[in-house]
């Protein structure tokens, strides 16, 4: 029984179907069309009518330019003097 990873490869370059590119880029369909469409995203290979694929490799490098929204674990914290200067200038009823 031939796996899915090794009938997507083509001379040792993998495809990737739609629900792959969403997956790995971390995008909803709608954010991966507009990219498409904004030229920022690579475009699908049209196998047939209903039939699209991309390259990993092309897609791998497509994310690795796309820009990262800041993840809220990665805030800064505010320190002690900050809270405090914040304290400071809060208005209490």
């Amino acid at each position: 029984m031939t796996d899915k990873k090794s009938k997507d490869r083509i001379e040792g370059r993998r495809l990737l179907d739609r629900s792959e590119v969403r997956a790995k880029a971390k995008i909803s369909d709608s954010t991966l069309q507009r990219r498409i469409d904004a030229g920022v995203f690579p475009a699908p290979i049209e196998l047939g009518p209903r039939c699209q694929r991309w390259w990993e490799d092309e897609v791998d490098a497509a994310i690795d330019v796309m820009p990262r929204r800041p993840s809220k674990s990665v805030q800064p914290r505010a320190n002690a003097a900050q809270i405090a200067a914040d304290e400071k200038h809060t208005v209490t009823t």
